[in-house]
């Protein structure tokens, strides 16, 4: 019988370590001079975390490429924050 194992989560990802390691510095620097800080990273859809929502979108209008896919979410940080990950789907060839 397999184990039940709980969706991985930020702290499970490299990645999100880095940019929670970069919040965590930002903030000892500058403290409450900072109110909101909004991280967006261009990436695999390999780097989507389960039980977040993840978004689609079609697009016309960039050359190449036919969706647009893309998770947002808060990591736990003494700034506030919003961390969005978007990855693109190439065309389908022709």
């Amino acid at each position: 019988m397999p184990l039940h194992m709980p969706p991985s989560g930020p702290e499970d990802q490299p990645i999100y370590t880095t940019i929670s390691r970069f919040l965590n510095d930002l903030h000892r620097q500058e403290g409450r001079n900072i109110s909101h800080v909004t991280v967006t990273v261009h990436g695999q859809e390999s780097y989507f975390l389960p039980g977040h929502d993840v978004h689609r979108l079609d697009v016309t209008r960039m050359k190449g490429y036919a969706t647009l896919t893309y998770q947002e979410m808060t990591l736990e940080a003494p700034v506030d924050n919003t961390v969005m990950m978007i990855a693109m789907a190439p065309d389908a060839p022709r």
